[in-house]
């Protein structure tokens, strides 16, 4: 009987080292391989993400701003703006099933010393939304959202964009501005 209690103390002390030696085996492979493949798996991930958030930005930037220069070719637009034409622009420019189909919620012409000559802007329900900071001269210079005649003199090239991200209504924007005219 003494034998046989010294074999069954000796099995359970065996078998209770044999599983803290499995269990700090297993600590040690997740600590220094399993969760440093994970986290960096993560952060892999992570820049994949970033990088095609960057990509879908930029196209949305290039659009637009294409937008922008295929608009600026016509001759009535640069008489309309020239004369200040306001009713010409929001009749016949700012048509909120045009920008809707564009995905743009607004399209605004200023003057050099940030006037607003025509234009407008649409909520995500496309009905008439007037934001405060896209139609006060003061907010816009304030911001700087738009392309003044300082920006113009001070650069060394013909064109000059701004591009910004604001908030308004606690909703981001992406403002394009250029000297197109």
């Amino acid at each position: 009987m003494v034998i046989g209690s010294r074999i069954r103390k000796r099995l359970l002390l065996a078998f209770t080292a044999a599983c803290i030696a499995i269990l700090l085996a297993q600590t040690i492979i997740r600590q220094l391989w399993i969760l440093p493949t994970f986290e960096a798996m993560t952060k892999q991930n992570d820049r994949i993400d970033i990088q095609r958030v960057e990509s879908q930005l930029q196209q949305e930037i290039d659009a637009l701003s294409k937008m922008v220069f295929d608009s600026s070719a016509w001759d009535t637009m640069y008489v309309a703006a020239y004369e200040r034409d306001t009713q010409w622009f929001n009749d016949d420019y700012v048509i909120a099933d045009a920008l809707q189909r564009l995905d743009v919620n607004g399209w605004y012409l200023y003057d050099t010393q940030a006037n607003i000559i025509g234009g407008g802007s649409f909520n995500n329900d496309y009905l008439t939304y007037s934001p405060k900071i896209l139609e006060t001269s003061h907010l816009l210079k304030e911001n700087d959202l738009i392309v003044l005649s300082d920006d113009i003199a001070n650069s060394q090239s013909a064109l000059v964009h701004k591009v910004r991200f604001i908030t308004i209504d606690k909703s981001p924007v992406l403002t394009i501005a250029y000297n197109v005219t």
